[in-house]
């Protein structure tokens, strides 16, 4: 056993450390771990016993500061806890993203990230909607939610960092609603081969083919309201064009997942040279 730090009373009268209460109330029903009374209550911002925290400080002010620090730390990693949609397509991050949420352990997930995180795990699944440890996906952030009467919701949504799942596990009494902690998965750092061509140039070439390619078929203001500004960071700007360009189906996947921004950029500058090629007008012999 350890101080308290933090402490969150429940509804029954009992009183946890807040990392406790939360750790439990995600993996398990929503219930007090002690009695198993119902508890709904939101433990990551539920308002601290402050009998408690005084009682505490008084009787063990230097074991108490040490526990806040642990406390901080552990906090730190809430975020990259979330709920998982699971769906059948490949998205990237910049990618816009719009549901119509039915299923009822979807409908849990939106009441609860709509006033937490605003965040969900978006997983691409091509084989029984499970997760793994090792699976790649990509952080979604709500921009807007409506609520049906029915309790159904029509969710808009960014698409923001790749991830990496960790460890994931289903919430009991949601009807299936999996959950996952994830890491941040940023492209591995390019050492440049002897005689390769350096990435900013590899880069501006496929902002250049991307620029002729508009200029053919004239769709860049519905891009850009759709999937925003085209960046100018090499990794951002390879996600940004898999997310614009039709890619197909089944490269999509593998796009997503390669840490090599060198080999997205390559597999999109292929694709728009074969578009300006097949559009630019060709001479009669």
């Amino acid at each position: 056993l350890n101080l308290i730090c933090h402490p969150v009373t429940t509804p029954c009268g009992h009183s946890f450390c807040r990392t406790c209460l939360v750790s439990s109330l995600r993996k398990n029903k929503k219930q007090c771990p002690t009695c198993r009374s119902v508890c709904h209550i939101q433990a990551e911002s539920h308002s601290e016993n402050i009998l408690l925290v005084n009682v505490a400080r008084a009787c063990f002010p230097a074991l108490y500061e040490k526990r806040l620090v642990e406390i901080e730390e552990e906090k730190q990693g809430w975020d990259l806890v979330l709920p998982i949609f699971f769906f059948n397509d490949t998205l990237f991050p910049s990618s816009p993203l719009a549901l119509h949420l039915f299923e009822p352990r979807y409908r849990v997930m939106i009441n609860r990230i709509v006033n937490a995180s605003r965040k969900f795990a978006y997983l691409p699944s091509f084989n029984g909607y499970q997760a793994q440890v090792g699976h790649v996906g990509v952080i979604a952030e709500l921009n807007a939610v409506e609520f049906l009467p029915d309790g159904r919701a029509h969710l808009q949504a960014r698409c923001r960092e790749r991830y990496r799942i960790l460890e994931h596990w289903v919430e009991d009494g949601t009807q299936g609603l999996h959950w996952c902690k994830v890491e941040l998965l940023p492209d591995e750092p390019e050492e440049e081969e002897e005689g390769g061509e350096a990435l900013p140039v590899l880069a501006s070439r496929c902002g250049q083919l991307f620029d002729s390619m508009m200029a053919q078929v004239g769709l860049l203001a519905d891009i850009e309201e759709s999937h925003g500004p085209r960046p100018e960071d090499p990794q951002k700007l390879s996600f940004w064009l898999c997310a614009v360009l039709p890619i197909p189906y089944d490269a999509k996947h593998p796009l997503l997942t390669t840490r090599s921004t060198v080999a997205r950029l390559k597999v999109c500058e292929e694709l728009m040279r074969e578009s300006v090629d097949a559009n630019s007008p060709h001479e009669e012999a």
